[in-house]
């Protein structure tokens, strides 16, 4: 009964941080929705903060399982073609992540005061990173660890921006994958050839050619 409760706070906060926000989420409404008790919070997860910090925790594990898993469709394939797939399905349905991503950016704002909250976005973060660093090194082993979380970092940046923007403006551009897709990746490529950065050819070999 006690894992019961547990899996019911749990599905009841994702379900309401999406409809009323972290911050207006009470935690009498958590018990009301998933039928439990206000002692079951802390029993379970210490506080609301804790609880919402799951909710941020597997918003975010969700976003970076897809595109890594993807990566990892076909261990005999190109570098480029293993990005391009990753790249492919992280975009996929953009617009559907709409109320997740407003509720991690909320999280983000609402963590300047919860120390619980800054914590475990620190983690959750550094966890990502290390997921899609990996898929990007099992890619090109060659790759520096240290270019393999930049890249990371960027892709993730592309992810949120992107969201960010149909989040408040819905533009037909950024539902179209066959578009979008070969734009990021040319991107990189056309920086690589044309900004005179030491190292940034090198890099690019060694992504193409691993």
């Amino acid at each position: 009964m006690d894992k019961g409760h547990r899996e019911a706070l749990r599905e009841a906060a994702r379900q309401l941080v999406r409809e009323k926000g972290l911050s207006r989420t009470t935690a009498r409404d958590l018990v009301g929705a998933s039928g439990t008790n206000l002692r079951s919070i802390g029993y379970h997860f210490g506080s609301k903060d804790a609880l919402m910090s799951e909710v941020l925790a597997h918003i975010t594990a969700e976003w970076t399982a897809a595109p890594v898993n993807a990566s990892r469709t076909d261990p005999a394939a190109a570098p480029e073609d293993r990005m391009t797939s990753a790249v492919r399905t992280m975009l996929t349905d953009l617009a559907a992540k709409r109320e997740d991503l407003l509720v991690y950016l909320e999280g983000i704002l609402e963590a300047r005061h919860s120390p619980t909250l800054a914590a475990s976005l620190a983690d959750t973060q550094n966890s990502a990173l290390g997921s899609i660093s990996e898929s990007i090194t099992d890619g090109a082993p060659k790759l520096p660890r240290e270019t393999a979380e930049v890249l990371a970092r960027l892709l993730m940046a592309i992810h949120d921006g992107l969201a960010l923007q149909l989040a408040v403006s819905d533009s037909p551009a950024l539902h179209d994958l066959d578009v979008l897709v070969p734009v990021i990746a040319g991107l990189g490529i056309t920086l690589a050839a044309g900004l005179d950065v030491p190292g940034a050819a090198e890099i690019l070999a060694t992504l193409l050619d691993p």
